[in-house]
C-alpha cells in the first residue's frame, strides 16, 4: 500500500513531473520571427536554438518560452543532481532514483520505463538505497553480484551492506498504476491523472492549444 509521502518523495515527484517535463523537446509551437538580428536580440533559427531550453508550463501543456528561465532551471537541476547521492564516511546513500556517476559509485535508473536500478560500487563501501513510499516492499527483489538476497531495510533505505569494489547490484520493484483527480489554480475543472509509480503518464482533459507535456 502507498505510505505517507516523505520530503524526498515530493522532491522526486516534482523533479520528474515538473522540472524535467518543462524542458522544451518539441519547438513547432514557438513563433518564428522574421525580424533581423540586432546587437541585443537574436531572432534567427529560434526554434532550433530553443530546443533543450525551459518553458513556463500549465497543467499538461507549455505556456510560453522564455530564455530567462534557463538560469533558474539549470541551477535547480544542479541542486537536484547533488541530492541524488550523499557520501558519509564509509557509506553512500542513494536518495533519488536518477542516474549518477561519482568516483566511488554509479547508479543507473530505468524508472519509469521499468522498475529497475543497476548499481556498481567503484570502491569498497557500504550502500543504502532509498525506495519511495509507493514501492511495495514485499515485491522488491535484490541481486548482489548476481546472487539473490533478502531485502533488508533501515527505515526507508534498502541496506545493501559493505560492497567490495566492482560489485554490481540489481534492484527490481513494481510500479503500480493509479488514477487521481487534481485541481490546479486557474482551472475550474479537475484533471484526471494516470500514474505509473510516481510518474505522470497521461492527463485529461488535454489542452486544445499548446503542446502536451505527457
Amino acid at each position: 500500500a502507498r505510505g505517507l509521502s516523505t520530503p524526498l518523495d515530493d522532491a522526486e515527484r516534482m523533479i520528474r513531473n515538473g522540472l524535467l517535463a518543462a524542458q522544451v523537446v518539441s519547438t513547432d509551437w514557438i513563433p518564428q520571427s522574421d525580424l533581423v538580428d540586432t546587437k541585443d536580440y537574436a531572432y534567427t533559427m529560434i526554434r532550433k536554438r530553443a530546443k533543450g531550453a525551459f518553458a513556463f508550463t500549465l497543467p499538461n501543456s507549455y505556456h510560453s518560452y522564455n530564455t530567462d528561465l534557463m538560469g533558474g532551471a539549470l541551477q535547480s537541476l544542479a541542486q537536484a543532481y547533488r541530492a541524488i547521492l550523499t557520501k558519509k564516511e564509509d557509506a553512500v546513500y542513494v536518495n533519488l532514483l536518477f542516474d549518477i556517476d561519482t568516483p566511488w559509485f554509479q547508479c543507473r535508473s530505468e524508472v519509469p520505463r521499468a522498475g529497475r536500478l543497476v548499481l556498481e560500487s567503484l570502491i569498497r563501501i557500504k550502500v543504502f538505497v532509498r525506495l519511495p513510499t509507493w514501492v511495495v516492499r514485499s515485491a522488491v527483489k535484490v541481486k548482489v553480484a548476481g546472487v539473490a538476497q533478502k531485502a533488508r531495510w533501515q527505515k526507508e533505505y534498502l541496506a545493501l551492506g559493505d560492497l567490495p569494489k566492482g560489485t554490481q547490484v540489481q534492484i527490481k520493484f513494481d510500479q503500480p498504476k493509479r488514477r487521481t483527480e487534481e485541481y490546479a489554480p486557474g482551472f475550474a475543472e479537475p484533471f484526471n491523472i494516470e500514474w505509473l509509480g510516481d510518474t505522470i503518464v497521461a492527463m485529461t482533459p488535454r489542452p486544445t492549444t499548446s503542446v502536451p507535456l505527457y
